[in-house]
């Protein structure tokens, strides 16, 4: 057979720069209608524009990929705005161009800021501009920029695709619509011609129209696979379009295909809903989790209230409303959820700034359950109630030379409050954020200063007394802070601003002693912009990281480890100013300057329901009763499913039908036991040489082969008999635990002797054997990988087209389509390493690391994607199993007790809400998340129809 045709690289006729944090939705419409404006029915695609995220691969190094595709290339269109000129990817892709092609090949459509040639525009970079002598023509975008959903851009891509066709825009436009027309008439056409036929022959009719479904058939898949396609490109900028885009593509062509799509994109976004209401950028919230009530406030002094019972279905139920006291700067609620604290400033950036507090019985109107307190000069920063206590505090930043201050008021009711003494000096710079305890006894502020040179802040500690008194008693320095969080606990305090240098950074604090506050190991994130708001869970396990576009969610029940998990992306199209969680902490809001608020769904909709844990104390041998006791069995069905044994540390192995058991001790002496139908189980009588220098065993999912490895040998075993293994085929050597077999027992995968290069790198060889002649493995390929931890698991997928290695550090996926040359998958799984195990359905990876159980979704190993958040582990040591149910429901990771017990610790989780999500992923999106809230969307600018789709159902 010859060597295979390679294509030749694709052409394009024009190549899309963007800012992506800006204009990302409106480059993915551009480049959908630029390539099929005044294209034919049968030839749809008259353009090839390249689109970073629909052209690259994903394996692609990006500069060289990109360079490449510019060379390919004979248009260059920018979409300029004050982002892009700024971009550096952006920058990169036009220097190229004015270094290797014409201006005169360069079209601008500006999305953002001010385009003029006589000075002072901001949407082109300096290189840019000078690089015309004479003011190019562009066209304005600006309209259709930093819209909710995709844009519907129309006729004016004529602007664009004439200079490129070569034609002028009249005739493009005419041509357009010339053939949209003959497509019409031509399926009139058709439907007369299948009446004629009709008329004439019944058999030709049946023919025809059986053709034309067929036709209508094709047609409606290739729309919903380039509706999905779409959706994958718009998932991190925009998950409410991706997301009916995902349920459009089910609604035109229902099947497995699309059930899988709308899936996937429900599970990579935990994107819940968007609250639309304000006009004005959002700059604080608050949430009563007592009511399960909701405030935002904004720029305009407008605040509105949202009931979350149903947090796909957000009700306003007042607002927004304008208050008539200045800019919105803080939100509280007190504790149960009646009364809303509402701090607004007019004239923020003056010298004399006056601020005002209004409380709102938020159970009647605004208009008739207020009361605004005297108003305060100098700019409000912060409010909170302390829990069980009547009473709020505030920080105020006074003008100089007066010191920024602390307020407190006792608040019995609305008609009641009044202030609780004299406010207290802060001699820790302007104090920008506060929060309370829980037990409502302690504050904590935080503050930035800083004298034009040097910037910095502080996080202090204040103790407030029955009468209302606060009294500063402990503070630690660190960069300038903008938020702070105190854990439900009372124990753990986030800081969320800036580093010394300006970047931004989170640090955590314990005030367990209330007498200090206590840094608790270095500061995390790598976010370059200041970290506008952070937020912690009530159980104090996840924090939630605003700044910039984004947000980020950490792990850190380690509160010395904290864990980045993956993000919800930049989903608003302004900066995000605040975030709070909600209720249990299963939900998080974010406020935007966008005007928007946008709920996530905090823990991941994936994510498995705790089902409890168990300490097993194994007594004796497994002949000893209580192997047959019910602690026992469960002992061994943690142990025994087939592809999950990943540790020589457990050394009773039972067999995946619990027959066998095989022991090993710590003489390397291994021992077979068969168990009854009582449950008890008996020592074959296997003479001890046969199975001596065994550290590691494990048995194949067929019950008929067992599999001993030590001292760098490693050997195949018949147990058809158990009283007679026999050793099948000579000894293989060189390699070492641990190994896995197929599903089907067909296939074994086991590590080699890994070496060191001298260099503290270890090489390892991963070898992959055909067992159709268990007496002579065949060795089908080897995978060669550097890498400086040990192969610690392998697991295959229960098809065996995946293979799993997982290190200490994380697992990279393997493509065994082709078994005599296994292809690495470019996509690794961090977070995720020793012990793996891939569920019987073959749709979920599981994994253990940093003490979590880690779950990735695997239905396209080419793109795997985590799966809600970390799972914390009740039991301390490393992990020596993953065990999941045949049905997928269930997952247990079973850990080695420290001590000198020899415990051991199973821990479970029931995964059903993933498997119903699974099953029923479009009722899912519909029902958890405002996707389609409003009936009926129209895709017209995607179908090219001016047809309604109803995305759910419904009225």
């Amino acid at each position: 057979m010859g060597e295979p045709t390679l294509r030749p690289a694709p052409r394009y006729d024009a190549f899309i720069s963007y800012a992506r944090s800006r204009d990302g939705a409106l480059a993915a419409a551009l480049h959908a209608e630029l390539e099929r404006f005044a294209g034919s029915w049968w030839r749809s695609r008259r353009l090839r524009v390249f689109h970073d995220l629909a052209s690259l691969p994903a394996s692609a190094g990006l500069r060289e990929s990109l360079e490449r595709s510019l060379a390919r290339s004979e248009w260059f269109v920018l979409l300029a705005s004050p982002e892009s000129a700024r971009s550096r990817w952006v920058g990169h892709e036009v220097d190229w161009w004015l270094a290797n092609r014409s201006t005169d090949r360069i079209l601008i459509a500006v999305t953002g800021g001010t385009l003029r040639w006589d000075g002072g525009t901001d949407a082109l970079s300096p290189s840019l501009a000078a690089a015309f002598a004479e003011e190019p023509h562009w066209i304005d975008l600006r309209p259709y920029a930093g819209t909710t959903g995709r844009p519907l851009l129309g006729d004016i891509v004529a602007d664009l695709a004439a200079p490129i066709l070569g034609v002028d825009k009249d005739t493009l436009v005419g041509e357009h619509l010339r053939r949209r027309r003959g497509a019409t008439r031509t399926l009139i056409a058709a439907v007369v011609v299948l009446i004629l036929l009709a008329v004439t022959a019944v058999g030709g009719a049946v023919i025809a129209r059986n053709q034309a479904r067929e036709a209508e058939r094709q047609a409606a898949v290739a729309t919903a696979r380039q509706l999905q396609a779409l959706a994958d490109v718009s998932l991190p900028t925009d998950p409410r379009t991706a997301l009916g885009l995902s349920l459009a593509a089910h609604r035109i062509d229902p099947g497995d295909e699309s059930d899988r799509g709308v899936y996937r994109t429900l599970a990579s976004t935990p994107y819940v809903s968007t609250l639309s209401a304000h006009r004005k950028p959002v700059t604080a919230t608050a949430f009563a989790s007592a009511q399960r009530l909701l405030a935002l406030g904004d720029d305009d002094g407008a605040v509105s209230v949202w009931d979350l019972a149903d947090p796909a279905r957000p009700r306003l139920r007042h607002g927004p409303a304008d208050l008539g006291i200045g800019v919105v700067s803080a939100l509280a609620f007190e504790s149960g959820g009646t009364v809303l604290a509402v701090g607004g400033v007019t004239d923020p950036a003056q010298s004399r700034a006056v601020s005002r507090v209004a409380l709102w019985d938020v159970a009647q109107p605004f208009a008739v359950g207020h009361r605004v307190l005297p108003a305060l000069t100098g700019r409000l920063t912060a409010l909170t109630f302390l829990p069980g206590r009547p009473m709020l505090a505030g920080t105020l930043v006074e003008p100089y030379p007066a010191k920024p201050s602390l307020h407190l008021w006792g608040t019995p009711s609305v008609a009641q409050a009044r202030p609780s003494g004299a406010p207290a000096v802060s001699a820790d710079g302007d104090p920008m954020a506060l929060a309370a305890t829980g037990d409502g006894r302690h504050l904590v502020m935080g503050s930035s200063q800083g004298d034009g040179t040097t910037i910095a802040g502080s996080v202090t500690l204040w103790a407030v007394d029955d009468a209302g008194t606060p009294r500063r008693i402990a503070a630690a320095q660190l960069g300038p802070v903008a938020s702070v969080a105190v854990s439900g606990d009372g124990h753990t305090v986030a800081a969320g601003g800036q580093d010394r240098t300006g970047a931004g950074s989170i640090t955590l604090f314990d005030i367990t002693d209330r007498k200090r506050v206590r840094r608790m190991d270095t500061a995390f994130g790598s976010r370059p912009d200041p970290v506008a708001g952070v937020a912690l869970s009530p159980d104090g396990r996840l924090l939630a990281e605003a700044g910039g576009r984004s947000l980020r969610l950490w792990d850190v029940h380690d509160r010395n480890d904290p864990i980045a998990v993956d993000t919800p992306g930049e989903a608003h199209q302004d900066d995000v100013r605040t975030v709070v969680f909600a209720g249990d902490g299963g939900i998080l809001v974010t406020g935007s300057a966008d005007t928007t608020g946008i709920v996530w769904d905090a823990h991941g909709r994936t994510a498995p329901d705790a089902a409890g844990t168990v300490t097993l104390r194994p007594r004796g041998t497994p002949a000893d009763p209580w192997w047959a006791s019910a602690e026992g069995k469960m002992l061994r069905g943690v142990l025994g499913a087939p592809g999950t044994v990943t540790s020589y540390r457990v050394r009773a192995l039972p067999s995946p039908d619990g027959r066998l058991i095989v022991t090993t001790d710590l003489d390397g002496q291994a021992v077979l036991w068969q168990t009854g139908p009582d449950g008890r189980s008996r020592q074959l009588p296997v003479p001890a040489d046969r199975l001596s220098a065994v550290t590691w065993a494990a048995f194949d999912p067929g019950f008929h082969l067992l599999i001993t490895a030590g001292a760098e040998r490693a050997q195949l075993w018949d147990v058809t008999d158990p009283s007679r293994p026999a050793p099948l085929g000579p000894a293989m050597t060189g390699v070492v635990p641990p190994a896995a077999f197929s599903a089907d027992g067909r296939l074994l995968v086991i590590d080699g002797v890994d070496e060191d290069d001298g260099n503290g790198v270890l090489t390892s060889t991963v070898t992959v054997y055909d067992l159709t002649d268990p007496g002579r493995p065949r060795q089908l390929s080897r995978i060669d990988g550097t890498r400086e931890t040990l192969v610690k698991s392998l697991a295959l997928s229960p098809d065996s087209a995946t293979l799993a290695v997982a290190d200490s550090s994380d697992t990279r996926l393997y493509d065994l389509s082709d078994l005599s040359a296994p292809v690495r998958l470019a996509k690794s799984l961090p977070k995720t390493a020793d012990p793996v195990a891939f569920t019987p359905d073959g749709r979920t990876l599981a994994g253990v690391s940093r003490q979590t159980l880690v779950l990735w979704n695997v239905e396209d190993p080419r793109d795997p994607r985590p799966l809600g958040t970390p799972l914390p582990l009740a039991y301390e040591g490393e992990a020596s199993t993953i065990t999941v149910t045949r049905d997928s429901r269930r997952v247990s990771v079973t850990t080695p007790v420290p001590g000198p017990a020899d415990d051991l610790g199973v821990q479970s989780w029931d995964m059903s809400r993933l498997v119903r999500l699974r099953a029923e992923a479009p009722e899912s999106a519909c029902t958890m998340t405002d996707a389609a809230s409003s009936g009926a969307v129209e895709w017209r600018r995607y179908l090219d129809t001016p047809e309604t789709v109803r995305l759910c159902p419904g009225p």
